[in-house]
């Protein structure tokens, strides 16, 4: 070291043996110790509480998206279903009206006698314009279907599979005749399957088990009030129907 440099003078210990220099930061301190200790033996039913809230939340988001499409939900207060399960060969309950010769067999609705050449064979109730009617399928290739806006055997809208050509239709027919045929593309022709028709206004909307096919806009002069199912003319099989839902608009 230069001569002319002197050192830096020494501080003196402390002769208390306390540390010197700048003052420390003090440590923090949890504000809320008693609360703390309080809540620790409910920690896990608050967390079990707010999972469930939040179920919850996640489930009410999902109902309301899902009300957003027709379904097969219905209101409490109807019967849920019209399943067939009376003795075999029994008529259908009187509340249908029926064209050809329908009867139960092994809890289902059968078509036993086609109606005359030509005409639609056909079991209806009367339900407001506007219904949602769905039915489950059972030998599915027999030219059966969901029947809606019934008048009469010439003028009805009809819902069924086509599972030859892997498809479903959706036909008009007024005064006899085909005014609208609606191939509904590639669709599951399953045994088993279940046809939904949504009548409201002039569309309706087609629904293969529960599923939203295609919004259909029909013949604004088809009015019948007649739901329920039917086999098409010329039919060589027998379609059987189960699980029969019919709810008016105003029910749902």
């Amino acid at each position: 070291m230069p001569a002319d440099v002197e050192p830096a003078p020494s501080r003196p210990a402390d002769p208390s043996g306390a540390r010197t220099g700048p003052p420390s930061r003090p440590e923090q301190t949890d504000p809320l110790p008693p609360l703390r200790v309080a809540l620790r033996p409910y920690a896990g039913p608050i967390t079990v509480l707010a999972l469930a809230l939040a179920g919850l939340l996640v489930a009410a988001v999902i109902v309301m998206i899902g009300a957003r499409q027709p379904s097969l939900i219905i209101s409490s207060t109807d019967p849920p279903t019209e399943s067939f399960v009376d003795y075999e060969g029994a008529k259908l309950p009187p509340d249908w009206t029926t064209t050809g010769k329908w009867q139960q067999f092994k809890g289902t609705a059968m078509l036993s006698a086609p109606a005359a050449d030509g005409l639609l064979s056909s079991a209806t109730i009367q339900k407001d314009r506007d219904v949602d009617i769905a039915a489950k399928m059972v030998g599915i290739d027999g030219l059966g279907g969901i029947v809606f806006r019934y008048s009469d055997q010439k003028n009805y809208g009809i819902f069924f599979p086509v599972p030859q050509f892997g498809t479903w239709q959706l036909r008009v027919v007024q005064d006899g005749k085909v005014v609208q045929d609606e191939n509904l593309g590639l669709q599951p022709t399953i045994e088993g399957s279940v046809g939904e028709i949504v009548a409201n206004g002039d569309f309706v909307v087609a629904l293969i088990d529960n599923r939203v096919i295609k919004k259909v806009a029909i013949p604004a002069t088809l009015r019948g009030t007649g739901f329920g199912f039917g086999s098409l003319p010329g039919a060589t099989t027998t379609t059987r129907f189960d699980d029969i839902v019919a709810i008016n608009k105003a029910d749902r």
